[in-house]
């Protein structure tokens, strides 16, 4: 109950969001801010530019919501569903500044989108890492287990 109090503050305080994130299978993880980054392509391969884009994230059990915030406000920006979703470390040395991942969803149309960003320390890095990736594979579990009943 207190989670889903959780939700419903977030979707009180976030502006313009596209529809409800109410859902009673939903559930908050964690909140944090992280830096865009964009990607740059040389010959060999990406190269990735942090930005000073500042973008507050809150993870769910299925789903990442981003905002900006402007004037003491959250404004929804955009949304990554987990349920396809899959993360890449970026190593240091293949990006301006340290401490960027990469998180690829495949889109409705079946391409694949990246967003890519910066934590500010190896700590917040890990721990979003960590975050994720656990959510991912909950819902990798849940997606197995229903493929299994359905036959």
């Amino acid at each position: 109950a207190e989670n889903q109090q959780k939700v419903l503050e977030i979707q009180n305080k976030v502006e313009r969001l596209p529809g409800n994130i109410i859902n009673p299978a939903r559930r908050f993880i964690y909140q944090g801010d992280l830096y865009k980054v964009t990607q740059r392509m040389s010959s060999t391969k990406p190269y990735y530019l942090a930005t000073e884009d500042r973008r507050a994230h809150f993870l769910f059990n299925d789903l990442l919501l981003l905002c900006i915030e402007f004037q003491g406000k959250l404004l929804y920006t955009g949304q990554i569903d987990l349920n396809n979703a899959y993360l890449i470390d970026i190593a240091d040395d293949e990006a301006d500044q340290p401490f960027c991942f990469q998180i690829i969803t495949t889109t409705a149309e079946g391409k694949e989108a990246c967003h890519t960003v910066r934590a500010t320390t190896f700590e917040e890095k890990t721990e979003w890492i960590t975050r994720i990736d656990n959510a991912l594979e909950v819902l990798k579990r849940i997606r197995n287990n229903s493929s299994i009943r359905s036959k």
